[in-house]
């Protein structure tokens, strides 16, 4: 037997299905919500937005006693059975050709029908009277007409995330069937927009989802972040929907603690050029950065506080101290010591900062010239001469 499965259309939108011999119908939505009605030799499930689906050469596939059977969430009936639980045997095959037909499921008043067909205080009140003589059970009438909120013969599947940390080669997911089933069940799982199948054997009600951690690998900055899987569809082996998918899962990854060093260095000078430190980062700053630098000068003994920028990308940054010795006669070289005092930005997990750094400065040699002169150009004999 070959299942046709119906599935309500978007608003407007109307499928076309070609009937086949021995068929099954599962329907996919509330048939209390839809029209039935004879257009020419199709079976119609009209909607009052507009759309429809149309069993196409119905009446001429189909005859009293070679009618297609109906299911709907788990229950089955016969072809006769769904049509008087309708209370549409007017639109069985058997019927003939006679113009269009139109009749609401569940016994409720349709605009859309031919009013000879609307008869009898059961449909035109809305009373279900003719339900309790239906041949019916209470469970296949509530399954007939029971929105699918309200519970489902078919298995659903629920997912759940395992989590993990940046870094980790693979996320976990597991699914869960709520009820075994007795043949294979196939989930289609969209994580990060990519469809992944997960096939449950028949009477498994758990099966695991491993994904590539593509999302969040190995790094040094703060990033915890999270991966969404989400249950898109269930089908059987066949292909037909046999389960509802329930929900979705979150998987959390959070970071891992990783060092970001932070060093100062800068080259000895002569007095009278300017003094350079760099000031540089292990790994790049993600976001722009700011190490604040003291720097004492031995001629002077004073200590000056300076920020030195890192911009976003970049793992280094220069201060320039402009001729901190100048040029001179004099024996005075001195020196510059730099000592790392914390950092802002960068977005890093953690930060480490490098021991003091010193720039020796040197006396450049100036020769200083000594004179000799005289008070007087000459004197008597005798006298003194004042140099």
């Amino acid at each position: 037997m070959a299942d046709i499965l119906l599935e309500k259309p978007a608003a407007g939108e109307s499928y076309q299905i070609s009937s086949e011999t021995g068929s099954r119908f599962v329907i996919e939505f509330d048939p209390a919500s839809a029209i039935l009605l004879r257009e020419g030799d199709s079976f119609v499930f009209s909607f009052k937005d507009g759309s429809s689906i149309q069993l196409t050469d119905f009446y001429k596939t189909y005859s009293s006693d070679d009618m297609p059977s109906f299911a709907r969430q788990g229950v089955e009936m016969t072809g006769a059975q769904f049509f008087e639980a309708m209370h549409a045997q007017d639109l069985m095959p058997y019927r003939g050709t006679s113009s269009n037909s139109a009749i609401k499921g569940r016994g409720h008043y349709s605009e859309y029908g031919n009013m000879d067909l609307l008869t009898g205080l059961d449909r035109l009140g809305g009373e279900d009277t003719g339900w309790a003589d239906s041949g019916f059970t209470e469970d296949a009438l509530d399954a007939m007409a029971a929105p699918e909120d309200e519970g489902s013969a078919y298995p659903s599947v629920s997912i759940a995330a395992e989590d993990t940390d940046e870094g980790a080669s693979v996320l976990f997911f597991t699914l869960t069937l709520d009820k075994p089933s007795d043949g294979e069940v196939t989930a289609v799982v969209s994580v990060g927009g990519r469809e992944y199948t997960v096939i449950f054997p028949a009477g498994e009600t758990t099966a695991m989802l491993e994904v590539p951690n593509t999302f969040n690998t190995e790094d040094v900055y703060v990033d915890p972040s999270s991966v969404t899987a989400s249950v898109v569809s269930v089908t059987g082996a066949g292909g037909s929907e046999v389960g509802i998918a329930e929900g979705e899962a979150a998987a959390q990854i959070a970071d891992t603690i990783d060092d970001t060093q932070v060093t100062i260095e800068g080259k000895d000078i002569a007095e009278g050029q300017d003094a350079v430190f760099t000031v540089t980062l292990s790994n790049p700053a993600q976001t722009a950065a700011t190490v604040t630098v003291e720097v004492l000068d031995s001629a002077t003994g004073k200590t000056t506080t300076y920020d030195v920028s890192i911009a976003a990308g970049e793992s280094s940054g220069t201060l320039t101290i402009t001729k901190p010795n100048a040029e001179d006669v004099y024996n005075d070289a001195s020196t510059l010591t730099a000592t790392l005092k914390g950092i802002e930005g960068g977005n890093f997990e953690k930060t480490t900062l490098g021991e003091a750094a010193t720039i020796q400065i040197a006396d450049t040699i100036d020769a200083s010239t000594v004179t000799l002169s005289v008070d007087q150009a000459s004197v008597v004999e005798g006298t003194t001469l004042t140099y």
